[in-house]
């Protein structure tokens, strides 16, 4: 169920290096692009000798890692993040005095929240130019100069065609090829919509995504343009585009409009989707490709 696109394995690269080594990382990027799967992952693979992967058993090159996480927000402190620190120092240096292969690492999510005038995140510095403990953080947009020298930044540009189309087939897990095909072919006109600053600035790559989910969930025989604009309905819809977005993506379906499609109202789409659920295994397990999203009204 993951996907692996080019900025998944080139964050995974440089969170693995920057980990082992104790360098400083920032990682910037738009939401959805695999900033905070990617330190999950390597969280769940680097845990020692009891690694699954054999490579990663080498203590030597691969430790351990004890993350020490911190949600930033725009009310957050420099005492906060000092004592996150300070913990972190504290277990690290009892883990050298006994020799005892494991890293720490400080994970500061939504870097980019606090305010610049409070000068919240200051305290970093001297962090970073000890690096006593390994440091990995995300965020939205750039933080300044001062962290920026003072880290391996790495940017996620945009996503390419070429990853949307992996993200698409990954996301659609056991359709069969010609529904895969079809569905691929939605990454196109996402694409084209993102171009437009009304689309960008309310929608993002996760609603694509839910959307790809949303249409291999209900579509066990086959996906139709029917299909398409309930998906359409669910997980790109709140603003005065939705006719224009609706257009755009059943254009790969040869459909230059919508008018003899059937249209939901708000309240039925709204019963709809809380009366959605995720497929279940035979045990009772939900799916791991199959994730139903939270509900999300927006009252204008």
């Amino acid at each position: 169920g993951i996907a692996k696109t080019q900025a998944l394995m080139e964050n995974l690269f440089c969170t693995i290096v920057c980990c082992c080594t104790c360098t400083p990382l920032i990682i910037v990027g738009a939401p959805g692009s695999s900033k905070t799967l990617s330190f999950n992952l390597v969280l769940s693979n680097l845990k020692g000798r009891e690694s699954k992967s054999k490579h990663f058993r080498d203590t030597s090159l691969f430790p351990s890692l004890d993350p020490h996480f911190y949600q930033c927000s725009r009310r957050t402190t420099s005492v906060e993040v000092e004592t996150v620190f300070q913990i972190a120092v504290k277990r690290q240096s009892s883990f050298n005095e006994y020799h005892i292969p494991i890293k720490c690492v400080v994970f500061m999510d939504e870097a980019g929240l606090p305010e610049e005038s409070h000068e919240s995140l200051k305290v970093l510095h001297r962090y970073l130019d000890t690096c006593e403990v390994a440091f990995v953080a995300i965020t939205n947009h750039l933080l300044d100069a001062a962290k920026t020298n003072r880290a391996v930044s790495l940017f996620r540009a945009s996503y390419s065609f070429n990853d949307m189309k992996i993200l698409a087939k990954e996301c659609l897990g056991s359709l069969k090829e010609s529904d895969t095909s079809s569905v691929q072919k939605l990454c196109q006109p996402y694409q084209e919509m993102s171009n437009r600053e009304s689309f960008k600035t309310f929608f993002g790559l996760r609603d694509f995504i839910h959307l790809i989910h949303y249409l291999r969930r209900n579509g066990s025989s086959t996906i139709d343009t029917q299909l398409v604009i309930k998906g359409l309905e669910r997980n790109l819809n709140g603003n005065d585009e939705f006719e224009l977005i609706c257009n755009r993506f059943l254009k790969v379906y040869k459909k230059n409009d919508t008018k003899n499609i059937e249209r939901r109202s708000i309240i039925r789409i709204l019963e709809d989707s809380l009366a959605d659920k995720p497929n279940r295994t035979a045990t009772g397990e939900q799916e791991a490709f199959d994730e139903v999203r939270y509900k999300l009204i927006v009252d204008p």
